[in-house]
This record gives C-alpha cells, sequence and structure tokens, in this order.
C-alpha cells in the first residue's frame, strides 16, 4: 500500500489535457500537509496551485488545523509513543511580483495538549469496527509524544506546549501557463524560528524544492479541476534526532476539485512522502500517504472559507483525523 499509494500520488504529475479561461481559486488544493507530531516540525511542503498570482495581486490565508493522534510500538531497543492534540495556525501572504515571480511569506504558531477528542474518537471506532490501536487501555485527554532509544529519551514531551514555528520564505517561478493549464516551480527556505523542546520546530532549516500543476479543466469537464505536485525537502541537523534522522525527503501530492455551483467547490487530495528517519519502527522509518476531502466556499469574489478533514490512509504514519478551517482572500 505504501509503493502505490506514493507511485499514484507522484503519477498524478503527469496526468494532464488544458483548455481554455483562467484560474478560479475556489478550486485550488486543500492547505495542508502531514501533520504528525514528529514530522510537522519540518517545513513539508502543502499542496498548492501550478498558477501562480498576477502581477501587483496578493493573496493570503489564515489556516487553523486541528489533530488527534495515538500510536504505540516497539522495535529491538526502540519505544515509540504518541498520545495528544496539536493546533496549528498558520498565516501567510503572497505577492505577485510580475508575470513570471511570486514571492511568500507564512509562519505557523503551534500547540500541543492532551485535547478532547479521545472519547469520540474510540466511540467511532467501536460504532464502525475500526481498529482503536489499544486506546482504550489508556488514560484519555492527556499529552506524550516518546521515543526512546537504548533506554535514553532522544523526544520526550509530557506536558502541554505552544510556540512560533518556523517562519518560511517562498518563492514561486510560472514556467508555463496556457490557458486553463499552467506548470510552476516552487522553492523556499524555512529558518529555525521555533522551539524543538516545544515540538514547534525542528530549530533547523529546511529548504524545499518542487513542480506543481493545475489543470482547471481535467479532460473534457468543465466543472472538474486536477493538482498534483512532486518536490524535494532537504532538512538539517536541527536539535530533533539529527544522528539517525534523513535529510533527504521526497514529496507528492495530487488533488481533484470539482466545482457543483458558483459558490462551492468539493475536493479531495492525497498527500504522500517518504520516511523522515532511520527507524526499524515504520512509524518513523517509512513512508506515508494521508487522504484530504471537505470543500471550499466563495464568499463574493474575493474571499473563500475551507472546512477539510485528514485521515490516514496508513495507520500510524499521520494523526488520526485532522480538521481544517481556513480563510483565504485575493486582492
Amino acid at each position: 500500500m505504501i509503493k502505490s499509494g506514493f507511485i499514484f500520488s507522484t503519477a498524478s504529475f503527469v496526468i494532464a489535457v488544458s483548455f481554455s479561461l483562467h484560474a478560479n481559486p475556489i478550486n485550488n488544493p486543500i492547505l495542508t500537509s502531514n501533520r504528525y507530531p514528529f514530522v510537522q516540525v519540518f517545513h513539508l511542503p502543502k499542496a498548492v496551485s501550478g498558477k501562480l498570482i498576477e502581477p501587483d495581486a496578493w493573496k493570503s490565508a489564515l489556516q487553523f488545523e486541528w489533530s488527534n493522534s495515538f500510536y504505540t510500538a516497539t522495535a529491538n531497543n526502540e519505544l515509540l509513543f504518541i498520545d495528544g492534540e496539536s493546533y496549528r495556525t498558520t498565516a501567510s501572504a503572497f505577492y505577485g511580483l510580475s508575470h513570471h515571480w511570486e514571492l511568500g511569506i507564512e509562519l505557523p504558531y503551534v500547540a500541543h495538549t492532551g485535547g478532547v477528542l479521545d472519547n469520540a474518537i474510540e466511540t467511532w471506532h467501536d460504532w464502525f469496527d475500526l481498529p482503536n490501536a489499544d486506546r482504550e487501555d489508556f488514560p484519555q485527554d492527556e499529552i506524550a509524544f516518546i521515543y526512546r532509544r537504548n533506554g535514553e529519551d532522544i523526544f520526550n514531551l509530557n506536558d502541554s506546549a505552544n510556540g512560533m514555528g518556523g517562519l518560511t520564505f517562498h518563492v514561486g517561478y510560472q514556467w508555463y501557463r496556457q490557458g486553463q493549464e499552467a506548470i510552476a516551480w516552487r522553492s523556499g527556505v524555512k529558518l529555525p524560528t521555533g522551539n524543538a523542546e516545544k515540538f514547534t520546530d525542528s530549530e533547523g532549516t529546511d529548504i524545499f524544492s518542487g513542480i506543481y500543476y493545475s489543470n482547471d479543466r481535467l479532460i473534457a469537464l468543465e466543472q472538474w479541476s486536477l493538482h498534483a505536485s512532486v518536490g524535494l525537502l532537504y532538512t538539517s541537523d536541527g536539535k530533533l534526532n539529527e544522528d539517525s534522522r534523513k535529510n533527504t525527503i521526497f514529496y507528492a501530492s495530487s488533488t481533484v476539485a470539482w466545482q457543483i455551483m458558483e459558490s462551492l467547490s468539493l475536493k479531495i487530495q492525497l498527500d504522500g512522502h517518504t520516511g523522515f528517519y532511520d527507524s526499524e519502527l515504520k512509524e518513523l522509518n517509512d513512508a506515508s500517504i494521508q487522504i484530504a476531502y471537505g470543500g471550499s466556499f466563495a464568499l463574493g469574489k474575493s474571499w473563500f472559507i475551507d472546512l477539510t478533514m485528514t485521515e490516514d490512509i496508513q495507520v500510524a504514519m499521520s494523526p488520526d483525523v485532522v480538521f481544517q478551517l481556513g480563510v483565504r482572500s485575493l486582492y
């Protein structure tokens, strides 16, 4: 499942047929990536459009993500225990410098707590006979992010924490744009402005670069849009498990949006990436794929509300559930 899912996300990059007119921001991809506690400290790029904004235009977004995670795993001399909730609020702004260039800035605020969702999630699992990962054997609504190797705690957060994450600068270049089809190169750097002990940042510098494709007319279906991306993330050592962390990560995403009316678009999205750590635990070592779905609502021509939810296709590779609420503007 890992290989087939990740290959599907990557292969979506080459799916395309082009036609006319310009982009509708209501159909843009879902602004999320893996919020697994030991992954979200790095800047794993989110799915975004292959169409840059127009010259002298601005776009901004405020995105709130509420995730719940619970996993336990052991392998030889390693132990992993994750139990808690995370709240991530990200503010971003982008400016169209010219027809070919776009600049942006992004800053998250991250909080980790015991949360309130454990009972609801366990009840949901019981109703639909879904795997519960032994949640019932542990107290509800407590926080513990622990990774232990050879008897030593490499990560250990057992109390609520919050703070700023890594400040990220973006740059985009429009390689190709013809009618409703576009290809862009996007890159950027995340600076170590957060706190590794609080799990708000890795305290390392991340550099990312990728190719993003968009088509606002999928084959002959005018109401359907396709977005896809594939890229590379380089993470410097920082302060989180630097001796066994993989510095090079590949990521990919694919999104299909269906605009069922002028003010409403429904979306489904797959996001995948290779593993961040060298470990015998699959939860740290293996590739991950998650699914996001939901919708966007237009408030006039310049404001958009996003309501989405993300789930782990592969258990223990990403949060059990992530709820997302976003507000976007274009002006």
